[in-house]
């Protein structure tokens, strides 16, 4: 389960709002079509709008991640850190007063310490329309954006297209205090290899999955923004094992497995159930860049009952927005 970072609209424009989107880093053909089509559209009714402007986020930073394979097993469990780049460019189309949408192409790169295979490059279109409800500072607002990615991994079994659908509605009760609520779907299209077990798939990386969140923020200080988030995950994603564990791994219900050439062993794909708490903090650094501290738990647990995984995350990143 991909890490989420929860949007906050309080305070001053000194706090960057900072978008996750799934990437694209090789266009197919048929994807490359449509985002051209895309922007076709989008730039033929710049003339309508309010006003329009570009759009530039570009964030990077280190990250550190006490259980990267996402093991069952104790026995099993990696950790590593990795360097991360992303750039966001694009423009906002402002229609009225309340109804805004943009277009932007996403590009980013991570590199890690141990485990270079799992090293990617990525690049993709995010496109997302919202709607304030009325006028004024306490009025409610809904978001919606569907994004179209093809993920480059090094190890090239884990590389897939990616389609996510995001939906967001969210209130300022004033202006150090917001809540934000959503549901995203995320569809995952990877490689096959042979399988690892008879009658099992070889698509391991062939997921869906579904996400409720829930997020607050409150601007402690004119500089300082702080933010909690919780989620509920549903669907599929991939667990490693070493050789040893193989066996009982075999004894669950699982639907794919292969061999793995990056943390030895097999990779599986485990349906699960997993809850997520999040705690940001975003120190303004002007106008236009933050410092942001952030820390994520998560804990899986598969159909299956036996196979459950649990694992930190904590990041320091740098985010510049124009």
């Amino acid at each position: 389960m991909d890490k989420h970072t929860f949007s906050s609209e309080v305070g001053s424009k000194k706090h960057l709002v900072y978008r996750s989107c799934f990437h694209i880093s090789f266009w197919p053909k048929k994807t490359s079509n449509t985002a051209f089509i895309l922007f076709l559209l989008f730039f033929s009714t710049l003339s309508h709008a309010e006003w329009v402007e570009w759009i530039t986020d570009i964030d990077s930073g280190i990250q550190y991640n006490d259980n990267i394979n996402r093991s069952a097993f104790s026995s099993d469990v990696e950790d590593d850190t990795s360097l991360k780049a992303n750039i966001s460019l694009g423009r906002v189309n402002q229609v009225t007063s309340t109804f805004r949408y943009s277009l932007s192409t996403d590009f980013s790169a991570e590199y890690f310490d141990q485990f270079e295979l799992l090293n990617s490059t990525t690049a993709g279109a995010t496109f997302s329309a919202r709607k304030k409800l009325g006028l004024g500072l306490t009025v409610p607002w809904v978001k919606g954006s569907i994004n179209m990615s093809h993920l480059n991994v090094r190890d090239s079994v884990r590389s897939s297209q990616n389609i996510g659908i995001d939906i967001q509605a969210g209130k300022r009760y004033s202006e150090r205090l917001d809540i934000v609520a959503g549901y995203r779907f995320h569809t995952r299209n990877g490689k096959s290899k042979p399988s690892a077990a008879p009658g099992l798939d070889g698509n391991v990386f062939d997921q869906d999955n579904q996400e409720i969140f829930l997020s607050s923020s409150y601007l402690v200080t004119e500089n300082w923004l702080s933010s909690f988030g919780v989620s509920y995950f549903d669907g599929e994603v991939d667990s490693a094992c070493t050789g040893g564990n193989v066996a009982t791994v075999l004894m669950w219900d699982i639907s794919a497995i292969i061999k793995d050439s990056i943390f030895g062993g097999c990779v599986y794909r485990l349906d699960v159930e997993a809850y997520s708490l999040s705690f940001d903090n975003s120190y303004a650094l002007g106008r236009h860049a933050s410092i942001n501290v952030g820390y994520q738990l998560q804990k899986g647990k598969g159909d299956a009952g036996f196979l459950k995984y649990k694992n930190s995350i904590f990041s320091v990143i740098y985010k510049y927005s124009y």
